[in-house]
């Protein structure tokens, strides 16, 4: 028994000492330095979709009066997306002193029009000196645009800190910023368009009607069988 309180006694008084050693060292290692800088994990983080203005430019050669299939085409996609993009201004620049710039310009404001594009947007001017060159089409729209990817600075290999490698997630935000029709829902939601009233009525009215919910069978659906094959 007074070896059991020898034993006690002697832990009793080592504890404290070992637990000052410890603090001791914490302290001398740690000098009042934190670590506080932030490192974007997530890809929607490291590679942020932002919004910005750029212009919107088709050239269409004048060495015809005529436009062809595939330049009509152009014309027609290109005053499509003005339309849709909600364009203040579409600049129509052609070269002075040419009469099939003249016809050319012409041609593609009907087209504008048959597009349903508000003439009051069409700006036409003539480019001096350019006798020859194409007429220019721009306009000023909106673009959803991130990073470039192709940060491959970190090894595959090392994978101790359990986190995504630089490049994870980049070309899934290109992709995306891509294939928004309006850049616009970026920066702000919509707001919601008005409720169908004869779609609602019609829904409210199956609803209260008991109407049975399986599908209806089908005649050409069925499969006959035949004794083909069967012993006599």
């Amino acid at each position: 028994m007074s070896n059991v309180r020898k034993y006690t006694s002697l832990v009793t008084k080592i504890v404290p000492v070992l637990a000052a050693v410890a603090l001791g060292a914490c302290s001398q290692g740690w000098r009042g330095e934190v670590e506080d800088t932030y490192i974007p994990v997530s890809h929607t983080e490291r590679y942020p979709i932002e919004v910005v203005k750029g212009n919107v430019k088709v050239n269409v050669p004048t060495t015809s009066a005529h436009l062809s299939a595939g330049q009509i085409d152009a014309v027609t996609r290109f005053a499509q997306q003005a339309r849709s993009s909600g364009a203040q201004r579409v600049f129509i620049r052609r070269p002075g002193g040419s009469v099939n710039a003249d016809v050319i310009a012409g041609r593609i404001t009907q087209i504008f029009s048959e597009q349903g594009v508000n003439s009051e947007i069409l700006q036409h001017s003539t480019i001096a000196g350019a006798r020859g060159g194409p007429v220019s089409l721009s306009f000023v729209r909106k673009f959803a645009k991130t990073k470039k990817c192709g940060n491959w600075t970190k090894d595959f290999s090392v994978t101790g800190d359990n986190l995504p490698y630089a490049d994870f997630g980049c070309s899934v935000q290109h992709n995306l910023a891509a294939q928004v029709a309006n850049p616009q829902d970026f920066v702000t939601p919509r707001t919601s368009t008005p409720a169908d009233a004869m779609r609602r009525h019609r829904v409210f009215a199956d609803y209260r009607t008991p109407k049975s919910t399986s599908t209806p069978e089908d005649s050409n659906s069925k499969v006959s069988t035949t004794d083909s094959g069967k012993s006599q």
